[in-house]
């Protein structure tokens, strides 16, 4: 892909394996934490932040219901 070359630095004409380069991998593993530890702090990247992050504001209803902030109903199991 195209980002993990830009991320390493590595010219498009030149031809680097996986296996070639192993140390590539472990550097984009550190970067994506570094952007996402961005991502995290940063308040224009809310959407991201609850992509990230799996947190979901609900609110339980009437008969069982679960209603979201963007107004998508969902029917939940009652125990």
């Amino acid at each position: 892909m195209w980002a993990f070359r830009h991320m390493l630095a590595i010219s498009w004409t030149r031809k680097v394996s996986n296996e070639e380069d192993p140390s590539s991998t472990s550097t984009i593993k550190i970067r994506k934490v570094v952007y996402l530890g961005h991502v995290l702090r940063h308040e224009r990247y809310e959407l991201l932040q609850l992509i990230m992050t799996g947190k979901v504001a609900r609110r339980r209803g009437a008969a069982g219901f679960v209603t979201s902030e963007s107004g998508l109903e969902s029917r939940v199991q009652q125990n």
